[in-house]
This record gives C-alpha cells, structure tokens and sequence, in this order.
C-alpha cells in the first residue's frame, strides 16, 4: 500500500531496475487461532516467492511466530523472526513512550489485570 502513494518516495520502497534479492516479510498471528488467516498469509507468501525465484530475484524471508513453525517444519530458511511481544503489549508500549501518562495508564491497566 505504501509503494502505491505518490507522496512516500523512500529507498525501501523504491523499485530499483534490475533488484537481485527482495524482503518478504511475513506477519502471522503468535498463537494458533486464527489458522485460516495465517494459513492464507503463509500460502501468498510462498506464491510470492516462488514468483521472485522465477525472476531471479532472491527472497529473504522474516517471520513472526506461527511463521517461524511453518518454516522451520519444512526446511525453509529464515533471515529473521520474532515471537511473543504481543504476550505483553502494555510493557512495550511503556518501553517506546515513557511518559508519566502513558506510566500511569499502565500502571492502572497493571491493576486490573491487564
């Protein structure tokens, strides 16, 4: 979607004329319910690279969570994955902004169990 906006002009999404490797990044859910969303994640991604290797382009692939069992379980080479970080969001989202705001809305959340 970002490619497709005439106002964003950034190297990462630039199409470069004769490109020799391309990013796939795949973003599938860290835990198993919603198997048919990450099933049609990880089915587009194979079609997309095996497009890429048809062009001669090189795919390299990083994975989230279901992702990393997906390939792994076949063989498929990962450049980078991640997993878990949704397991505590109010930490993370303390970590980018510590403000004393958003320090007092997660402490309340803290408290309510969230």
């Amino acid at each position: 979607m970002v490619s497709r906006s005439a106002q964003i002009d950034h190297p990462l999404i630039r199409e470069h004329e004769h490109p020799q490797r391309a990013a796939i990044l795949i973003l599938t859910s860290d835990r198993g319910f919603c198997g048919g969303y990450n099933s049609n994640v990880l089915r587009e991604a194979q079609s997309l690279r095996g497009l890429l290797a048809a062009r001669g382009i090189e795919p390299v692939t990083y994975v989230s969570a279901e992702g990393i069992i997906w390939h792994r379980f076949r063989g498929r080479e990962i450049a980078g994955s991640w997993h878990g970080f949704s397991e505590t969001p109010a930490a993370i989202t303390l970590a980018r902004s510590p403000t004393p705001c958003s320090t007092r809305s997660a402490a309340r959340l803290r408290g309510r169990g969230g």
